[in-house]
């Protein structure tokens, strides 16, 4: 299965840059190789703005 993880602030970033997660391949038992799990589709940038929009949102709170 397939897995978009983007937060509502990333619709219109001009900086994202998707970047894919792969499932693990396991054996079966007849031999053959599979994914096993979702591939998820996120942005590479996700922690940076994560922790901008953390810092901004303390920053209000605390009156700057």
């Amino acid at each position: 299965m397939i897995k978009l993880s983007v937060d509502d602030y990333c619709q219109k970033c001009n900086h994202f840059k998707a970047y894919v997660t792969e499932p693990d391949l396991i054996e079966t038992g007849f031999g053959e190789l599979m994914h096993y799990g979702d591939f998820i589709i996120e942005c590479k940038h996700k922690e940076i703005c994560s922790d901008l929009i953390k810092n901004m949102m303390e920053e209000k709170q605390n009156g700057f």
